[in-house]
């Protein structure tokens, strides 16, 4: 055991200072390290070959050289020790759950781009002209045109600025968006590069005939 811990104790000496920079630059075990590593964990050469389903060898020719690839150092190091084998494989077992525990948090932690809230991200951008599926109020008429001019980020969504071809401008959650408007697939080429400084300027623009809400399709 004393023996065992000194060469544990040794080879992890040698490997400290070189753990930051091993992504960087990847350093292998030396021929003496690979061999007593595996020793130290209760693994003989023919061990090794049978998990792997290589020939003794073989193994021994990884061993010595210098340029192996390094998954076999990778999996040299995460083999189970013989010598409390159950306690290496609870040990696994708290590790792989810890790590699964922890990615869990990380995604209820983080906004889902899935969510309800964003399935329109990248499809309803400025300029995209839509067609209002449903009439509602005096805005606007069902099969009337409207162009969104600003995309906002909201807290847990985005909302839509949504100009009509009566004049109105309004915002659209996503779930109004379901409800009353249904994409073409056009751009209106001006109003994507629009920007918005306010509702007079807004209107005097309408008026002014700045903005196609009906524009050709382009030829395929």
């Amino acid at each position: 055991m004393i023996r065992y811990n000194l060469i544990l104790k040794n080879i992890n000496s040698s490997l400290s200072f070189i753990a930051m920079d091993a992504i960087v630059t990847p350093v292998r075990l030396t021929r003496e390290q690979f061999r007593s590593l595996a020793r130290a964990k209760g693994w003989k050469f023919t061990m090794l070959a049978q998990r792997w389903g290589v020939t003794p060898e073989w193994i021994s020719e990884v061993s010595r050289d210098p340029q192996r690839d390094l998954r076999y150092d990778d999996a040299l190091h995460g083999l189970p020790d013989l010598h409390h084998l159950q306690r290496a494989l609870r040990q696994r077992e708290r590790e792989v759950d810890a790590a699964v525990a922890g990615r869990q948090a990380q995604q209820q932690a983080r906004p889902r781009a899935t969510a309800p809230g964003y399935r329109y991200r990248g499809y309803l951008v400025p300029g995209a002209v839509v067609t209002v599926a449903a009439a509602f109020g005096s805005m606007a008429e069902e099969g009337a045109r409207a162009i969104v001019l600003q995309v906002e980020q909201r807290e847990r969504h985005e909302r839509y600025g949504v100009l009509f071809e009566t004049g109105a401008y309004d915002w659209f959650a996503p779930d109004a968006v379901d409800r009353y408007l249904v994409a073409t697939g056009l751009i209106a080429a001006a109003a994507a590069q629009y920007r918005y400084r306010g509702a007079a300027l807004l209107q005097a623009d309408f008026t002014a005939g700045r903005f196609d809400f009906w524009p050709e399709r382009p030829a395929s």
